[in-house]
């Protein structure tokens, strides 16, 4: 991944290999759907994913966790091929009072894959709190 990101330039083709990677479901996901937020997902400067890389790679998960006042929800795949089981568990080792849920037939698009499934779960705790 970090070889495909330092690569992009601007403007990212909707219909690149990268994003099709990026939005890579284990599950069908709405074509249509896809069509769209790719071209959506393209307009993302290619500064933005390199920063974003960067932070994902130096700087540790929990680094403000203890800033954190608000109420965590962690959700994951466990099908997500860009986030490993590994990086479910240090989330939830640097949140230890999040809210956390694996859907491990999904991937990462989980909320795209399955919605009628994640979505009762992000609404209930938007509600709860």
């Amino acid at each position: 991944m970090w070889t495909e990101i330092m690569g992009l330039r601007q403007p990212i083709a909707s219909n690149s290999e990268f994003l099709a990677a990026w939005t890579a479901s284990p599950t069908p996901v709405d074509p249509v759907f896809t069509r769209y937020s790719n071209a959506e997902i393209a307009q993302v400067s290619p500064i933005v994913w390199r920063s974003v890389i960067r932070e994902l790679l130096d700087v540790p998960v929990g680094r403000h966790s203890a800033d954190v006042r608000a109420p965590v929800l962690i959700l994951s795949g466990g099908r997500d091929e860009l986030f490993p089981p590994e990086h479910h568990q240090s989330l939830v080792e640097a949140y230890p009072r999040a809210e956390a849920h694996v859907f491990a037939e999904l991937g990462h698009n989980l909320i795209l894959e399955q919605p009628e499934r994640v979505g009762p779960v992000l609404a209930a705790f938007l509600r709860a709190e």
